[in-house]
């Protein structure tokens, strides 16, 4: 499962500081497959910062934890996304499930 589900600074500004994404994994049956894309509200693919990466149990998303993940703004193309509404998906894949969540984000340049 995925729990404590947090992104900050939310607004953000890639001009300011990168979008910081963090999670607690648990997994009965580790390790699990991650994934996490970022869609534009006419449900586009912006953006896969992860896919199918492999984790373990643990916290996720700060300098202190596994992993570091952040968003920078950019889309998979290089540029730099449009000012609006975004969604973090982010999706958990073990032998028993899937467990997927979905978190609104604004960009603001």
């Amino acid at each position: 499962g995925l729990k404590y589900v947090s992104l900050l600074p939310n607004p953000f500004s890639p001009e300011v500081s990168p979008l910081k994404i963090g999670y607690f994994l648990t997994t009965d049956i580790p390790p699990a497959m991650v994934s996490i894309r970022i869609y534009n509200l006419r449900g586009e693919l912006v953006r896969t910062l992860l896919d199918n990466d492999i984790q373990f149990p643990g916290r996720y998303g700060s300098r202190t934890s596994l992993k570091e993940i952040s968003w920078d703004g950019t889309a998979d193309d290089g540029n730099i996304a449009r000012n609006g509404r975004y969604i973090i998906r982010i999706t958990a894949k073990d032998n028993s499930g899937e467990k997927t969540e979905l978190i609104p984000v604004v960009l603001v340049k």
